[in-house]
C-alpha cells in the first residue's frame, strides 16, 4: 500500500497531492483499502461514538471531549462506512463560514507521530468547500480531503510529524471552511477515526481484496 501511486484529476487535487508528496504523507481512495484494518491509535473519542442524544432533526450536537463550532454534527455515516457515527458538516443549515469539532491533545516530547483519518469531500462544481483535519501547534500538520476522490468520494490519509516541530500541546481539528453554493442541509463532508499514532507503530489499512 505504501507504494501506490494516486493520480490527481484536477488542479485542486493536484495541489492537495503535492501537499502530501512534499510533506511525506500518503492518501488512498476507499475503493482501494479495507476500512478499519489500519494500525492506529484513535484520539480520545476519535470515532465520535460518545455523543449526546440526538436533537429534533436526529443530529447529535455534542461529542464527549470535543468542542463544536458551526453546523457540524455527529451522525450515522452519509456514505457507507463501518462506524456507527461520524462527523458530518452541513454548511447550508445556518450559512456559517466554518464548521468544526476540536479538542486539545497532549503528546510525548521529541516523538515522531502520524496524523490519520478517513475523509470525504462532497464538493461539486456548483458547490464546494475546503475540508481538512489538522493539528495546530508551534507548526501545523494537515490532511486535505480532495473533492471527487475515486471510491464514493472517500479517502484514508496520513501525515507524519514530530513533536520537535509541533510541540507537545496541540489542537486537533476536523473542519470545513470557504463554503460556496451550499443550501439546505446537503452535507459538505464526512470525517471518521481521527488518530495520532507513534510513527513506529502505524500501519495503513490493508489493500482491498479483488
Amino acid at each position: 500500500a505504501q507504494g501506490w501511486v494516486v493520480i490527481a484529476d484536477n488542479l485542486e487535487n493536484t495541489d492537495a497531492e503535492m501537499h502530501y508528496t512534499v510533506n511525506g504523507g500518503r492518501w488512498w481512495p476507499l475503493s482501494q483499502v479495507q476500512p478499519g484494518t489500519e494500525v492506529a491509535d484513535l484520539a480520545a473519542n476519535g470515532d465520535f461514538e460518545q455523543a449526546s442524544e440526538p436533537d429534533a432533526a436526529g443530529r447529535l450536537q455534542t461529542a464527549e471531549g470535543w468542542t463544536r463550532v458551526g453546523p457540524a454534527f455527529v451522525e450515522p455515516p452519509v456514505r457507507p462506512f463501518p462506524d456507527a457515527r461520524v462527523m458530518v458538516a452541513r454548511p447550508g443549515v445556518d450559512g456559517a463560514p466554518v464548521g468544526q469539532y476540536w479538542r486539545g491533545v497532549a503528546l510525548q516530547p521529541d516523538t515522531e507521530y502520524v496524523l490519520s483519518a478517513y475523509l470525504w469531500n462532497f464538493s461539486t462544481p456548483e458547490r464546494h468547500a475546503r475540508v481538512l483535519v489538522d493539528l495546530l501547534g508551534v507548526r501545523s500538520t494537515s490532511l486535505i480531503a480532495m473533492p471527487g476522490t475515486p471510491g464514493a468520494g472517500g479517502m484514508f490519509a496520513m501525515m507524519p510529524f514530530t513533536t520537535k516541530d509541533t510541540g507537545t500541546a496541540v489542537t486537533l481539528r476536523a473542519w470545513y471552511d470557504l463554503p460556496v453554493g451550499w443550501t439546505g442541509d446537503a452535507p459538505a463532508l464526512q470525517i471518521a477515526r481521527l488518530a495520532l499514532t507513534p510513527r513506529a507503530e502505524f500501519r495503513p489499512p490493508k489493500p482491498r481484496e479483488p
